[in-house]
């Protein structure tokens, strides 16, 4: 799908958790929308992966997206257990409105500043 090497991962009840911060998201998706790929993210929180847990369609369509940050803290602090210990929890919110926009800034035609 895309030529930027998959993060680090870890699964949590069988639910892929990738190894990202902010930068690193952000440079994912800016890759995805500046190179046309069509692909989804996914800001996964404990309900996310308790239903995927349950529902094996909703769990395969967990696990098929470009990117699935760990957006609640018990997924953080099961990614720490998990051996990534560095991991910090990256907010869907934060991810769309504050830090891709900020970092976006110039690089894509009609995307909004900062401000907006």
């Amino acid at each position: 799908m895309n030529s930027i090497p998959h993060s680090q991962h870890r699964s949590i009840l069988h639910t892929r958790i990738d190894a990202t911060n902010y930068h690193d998201a952000c440079d994912r998706i800016l890759y995805w929308v500046t190179n046309n790929i069509s692909c989804y993210v996914v800001a996964a929180n404990v309900h996310v992966v308790t239903t995927a847990y349950w529902d094996k369609t909703y769990r395969d369509i967990i696990n098929s997206a470009a990117l699935v940050t760990p957006d609640g803290m018990p997924l953080v602090w099961g990614m720490r257990w998990l051996g990534i210990k560095k991991q910090s929890r990256v907010l869907a919110g934060n991810l769309e409105g504050k830090k891709c926009k900020l970092h976006a800034r110039g690089w894509i035609e009609g995307c909004p500043s900062a401000e907006s």
